[in-house]
């Protein structure tokens, strides 16, 4: 059974330009992205490479519970702080073809992709071969008293500062 590769926008413009590559993707699977890949894609010369690929890419958006879904696990892992909707809709839409029993691979460099991923247990890889080493969790690291708290709230709780910087600690699921 061939696979779907759900490209992120830096992946799919890597890829129309080096045709090797796009030639040995489209050999093992098909190439799926969500229509925010192609609303991300501002270069006219990208647009004309993407048009002339456009009946070997399916365009599929995936539903609102599945985007509520990863949004959700997203906030809890800290995530949220990092990835764009863009992102988030990528990983629904593995997570959407996956369900429909679909082999699914993320085609990503984005680590914070490739992250919320690996936590969710969705196959995922690299056009440039360019992994995550470790699965992390995003928190606030609070610059006035120096606790680390959840990445969703706004102020901290143990001092009520609103100045923080972003962390990265290990994943435990």
């Amino acid at each position: 059974m061939k696979k779907y590769f759900i490209l992120d926008t830096s992946s799919l413009l890597r890829l129309i330009r080096n045709q090797d590559m796009l030639s040995n993707i489209l050999d093992k699977g098909y190439i799926a992205i969500p229509s925010n890949v192609l609303n991300e894609i501002k270069d006219n010369s990208s647009k004309i490479l993407l048009e002339t690929l456009r009946d070997k890419i399916s365009i599929i958006d995936p539903s609102s519970a599945t985007m509520r879904k990863v949004s959700s696990i997203a906030k809890n892992t800290g995530s949220h702080v990092e990835l764009s909707l863009t992102d988030i809709t990528i990983v629904a839409l593995a997570i959407e073809l996956s369900s429909r029993n679909y082999d699914v691979e993320v085609l990503s460099e984005d680590f914070g992709i490739q992250n919320l991923c690996e936590i969710l247990g969705i196959s995922y890889s690299s056009v440039l071969n360019r992994k995550i080493k470790r699965t992390l969790r995003t928190r606030k690291k609070c610059l006035v008293c120096g606790e680390v708290y959840d990445a969703s709230l706004n102020i901290c709780p143990f001092c009520g500062s609103d100045k923080y910087k972003l962390i990265k600690v290990k994943y435990d699921s």
